[in-house]
């Protein structure tokens, strides 16, 4: 699987890509190792050092990376296996297209969540601040919130891509 995958190597990969050699699912690949490694890169940053002598934000870290990568790899696998369900074809040029009205629609509800999420954190922070609750409850918290949302962004996804399988199958139905 991944011996057609270029990690580096950006000149080879042109140089296939002018010659017609890379696949579709070869692409996908490409993408999906992109979109895992961009939501691990957004998801945590970089230190070179323990928070205080704390080893919890390494596994916080660790979590989040595999929380958030498992989420880009489940959506995205799927959106692309309902895609293949339509007709296996444009899945870049569909997904481009979508993903304008699916962003503003995710910002809108991710702006909502992130809202009442803040609201309903600042109150279990002041009632539990001096409970003994340990950091990495309230840090697990945010990456299951973060994870969370980013499902919400896929069932977005798969709502449309159902909805075009729907159309291309019966143009009357939406």
């Amino acid at each position: 699987m991944l011996s057609n995958i270029y990690f580096i190597n950006t000149r080879e990969l042109v140089k296939k890509l002018a010659a017609g050699e890379i696949s579709d699912h070869v692409a996908f690949l490409h993408f999906l190792i992109h979109a895992i490694i961009t939501s691990a890169a957004i998801s945590n940053q970089i230190d070179m050092r323990w928070a205080g002598n704390n080893p919890s934000s390494l596994l916080n870290d660790i979590a989040s990376f595999i929380a958030l990568g498992s989420v880009q790899y489940w959506g995205f696998t799927t959106a692309y296996k309902i895609n293949n369900e339509i007709d296996g074809k444009d899945f870049f040029f569909r997904y481009s297209a979508l993903s304008l009205p699916l962003s503003i629609q995710f910002f809108i509800i991710g702006f909502v969540l992130s809202l009442v999420y803040g609201a309903l954190m600042g109150v279990l922070a002041a009632n539990f601040a001096n409970s003994g609750v340990p950091t990495f409850v309230w840090s697990s918290i945010g990456v299951a919130f973060t994870a969370a949302i980013s499902i919400i962004y896929f069932k977005l996804l798969f709502i449309a891509l159902q909805q075009l399988k729907e159309y291309k199958t019966n143009p009357t139905s939406i």
